[in-house]
């Protein structure tokens, strides 16, 4: 899909919202917009005829007139945005920037001249991985404190954010390189089989990469060990399954892929600060 930045880019609703188990809703067909970035749990939406699997730093985006519904029952939270904007399903031209420097200021000065040739229209793929980019939390953090029932000008400002933030998806698309795409598949695989064997060797099985070279791709993008990533994403799990929902702490901890109630306890401690049952029962919220 491709958005023509020549017009106007308006939200018509945007929030954070946690969804808990079960179907929220049995589809929908709106007439403008959305995109969605997950932050907690796993996402499945069906859009049009394809369904996506998102995991948490994934967006989606949803063209106007097209009906989506979720198809997971797991939890899962996510800020979204509706929208209204030109959308194109093609774009034979994109924007052609010429750019003329001033070479006769002095040393520590600059003026730059811009000449556009053709529209200036971006690139929004269907699903994208935004893991590790901190542009995008920034973007969003900033649009989660504009007041706009203060005044209109708080709504001007979400706009522009709503338009960074697209900005930013397409730069983020533009530059996925195949080591990025490499490391994608493995968080994917991650978030999607948390129940599973989550060692090095089964990642490297079910990759095709050697075990060094994937914890050559953690270190150097995520600054940890894939066995440090496994837990944070199960545990991150157990925090919103133990706000969400009614289970037990043994299913909790079998849906983590803790086999061990006692092991998955003195690991949530151990990373929390408390056990699973003082977070569940003083309702405490932590940034996970």
């Amino acid at each position: 899909m491709y958005i023509n930045l020549d017009f106007p880019i308006k939200t018509q609703m945007f929030g954070f919202v946690r969804q808990k188990h079960g179907q929220w809703h049995h589809g929908r067909t709106l007439s403008y917009s959305s995109i969605l970035y997950v932050t907690e749990g796993l996402l499945h939406m069906e859009i049009g005829d394809h369904v996506y699997k998102a995991v948490p730093e994934d967006c989606l985006f949803i063209p106007p007139n097209t009906r989506y519904r979720p198809v997971n029952p797991e939890g899962c939270a996510y800020y979204f945005f509706h929208f209204t904007a030109q959308t194109l399903q093609t774009a034979n031209q994109t924007s052609n920037i010429q750019v003329l420097r001033n070479t006769n200021l002095p040393d520590g000065e600059y003026a730059y001249c811009y000449t556009e040739e053709n529209e200036p229209i971006i690139e929004l793929p269907d699903h994208i991985s935004c893991i590790g980019v901190l542009n995008i939390k920034d973007v969003l953090k900033r649009a989660s404190a504009c007041n706009i029932w203060r005044n209109y000008s708080e709504k001007f400002l979400l706009d522009c954010y709503l338009r960074e933030f697209l900005i930013q998806l397409c730069r983020i698309y533009q530059k996925s390189t195949v080591t990025d795409k490499q490391l994608y598949k493995i968080l994917a695989f991650i978030h999607m089989h948390l129940k599973e064997n989550l060692s090095l060797s089964s990642l490297s099985a079910h990759s095709g990469l050697s075990q060094s070279y994937i914890a050559r791709l953690f270190k150097k993008n995520l600054q940890l060990r894939p066995s440090d990533y496994v837990n944070q994403t199960r545990l991150s799990f157990a925090c919103m399954l133990l706000s969400n929902s009614d289970m037990h702490i043994g299913e909790i901890s079998d849906c983590c892929g803790y086999h061990s109630p006692y092991y998955f306890t003195r690991l949530f401690k151990k990373f929390y600060g408390i056990s699973p049952r003082q977070f569940r029962c003083g309702n405490i919220h932590m940034q996970i």
